[in-house]
This record gives C-alpha cells, sequence and structure tokens, in this order.
C-alpha cells in the first residue's frame, strides 16, 4: 500500500475556498487515513508559519508545508519572496512540526535548494496536541460531544439501517424529522 498525502490550499483567513477551516481538515483528513496532511498555494510563507501552527495542534501525523513565494505582482507576474527569504521563513515552520517541504506557485529550483540548505540547521520540534479524540466536526464547525449540551440520542431503527447501509441521505432525513435544535445525534 502506498501512502497517501493530503494537501490543501487555504486563504490568509485560514479558510479554504469552500469555507472549511484548519482544524476540521485535519480531523477530516486523519479520519480518512491519509499519512501526512499539509497545506499548499495560495498563500506565501509569512502566512503559512501561522497556519500551520494551527493545524499542529490537530493532529500526530506528519505536516507538510508548500507555500507560494509570497503574491504575484498584478502588472509583472513576479512573485514578492526571494528564494533566501523564502527559505528562512519556511524553515520557521520546523518548529510548528513540519517535517516535508516544498514550494508552489513562483518557486523554483533556486527556491528549493535555499530551502534544502536552510533546513540543515532547522530546529525540529512538535506543538502540543490537542485533546481530539472526543472532537467531530463538520467542514467549518468542530464540536466536542463531551460538552455538546444539545445533544439528541435516541434509538431508531430508520438511522440505524441508514449507518449500516452507509445512506447518509436517510440518516439526514431522520435527522431532520427529529424535534429540537440537536447539533449531534448520537444513534443507539
Amino acid at each position: 500500500t502506498l501512502p497517501v498525502y493530503c494537501t490543501m490550499t487555504f486563504a490568509s483567513g485560514g479558510r479554504s475556498l469552500t469555507g472549511c477551516t484548519l482544524p476540521c481538515f485535519a480531523l477530516t483528513a486523519q479520519s480518512l487515513g491519509v499519512s501526512a496532511l499539509g497545506l499548499n498555494c495560495s498563500v506565501g510563507p509569512v502566512q503559512m508559519y501561522d497556519m500551520m501552527s494551527k493545524l499542529a495542534q490537530y493532529t500526530d501525523l506528519p505536516l507538510i508545508c508548500k507555500p507560494n513565494a509570497g503574491m504575484p505582482d498584478p502588472a509583472t507576474g513576479l512573485f514578492d519572496v526571494e528564494a533566501a527569504e523564502f527559505a528562512a521563513l519556511c524553515a520557521r515552520t520546523a518548529a510548528c512540526g513540519v517535517t516535508l517541504f516544498g514550494g508552489c506557485c513562483g518557486t523554483d529550483p533556486t527556491y528549493i535548494r535555499a530551502l534544502s540548505d536552510r533546513l540543515q540547521d532547522a530546529q525540529f520540534e512538535r506543538p502540543e496536541l490537542m485533546e481530539t479524540a472526543y472532537l467531530i466536526c463538520s467542514a467549518s464547525q468542530i464540536r466536542d460531544i463531551r460538552s455538546c449540551a444539545a445533544t439528541h440520542v435516541f434509538s431508531d431503527h430508520a438511522a440505524a439501517d441508514a449507518m449500516k447501509r452507509r445512506d447518509y441521505s436517510g440518516l439526514a432525513e431522520v435527522a431532520e424529522s427529529l424535534e429540537g435544535d440537536a447539533l449531534v445525534l448520537d444513534i443507539h
């Protein structure tokens, strides 16, 4: 079996184009069994540092960092971060637990060579991991099921059957038919 590495693009606000948050991405990708996860494209290495710091709190998987060479000048198309600065800024993310590095838009072999040289002296660390065992998420929200006040616990054969068949549309119909404003359904 080959390893699966998954990277996703996030804007400077920490959301994907579809609204996915960094923690939701980490929890979802990890639960799908990826071997490593991280971020690519869209932002330069300055913004990537903060995003990688946040991502590292939600997974113990190897982390990937592949930023752009800054942002392109609309008039010239040239990116605003040179190879040496790119390497220095990327190397900071080693303290966030990043161990897999690369470059996206605006980078070339010069950037990767400078990054490789700079990483020779990097301090690779890993920040403290959050307790994620009780977290569930949608694409944009996380809930800790231990403190979720709006939980609906019920026994329902239709829901159980839908779960067994992986019929998520059917399960959604059952959930929508329930009264109340539960954020979490606990099906027995």
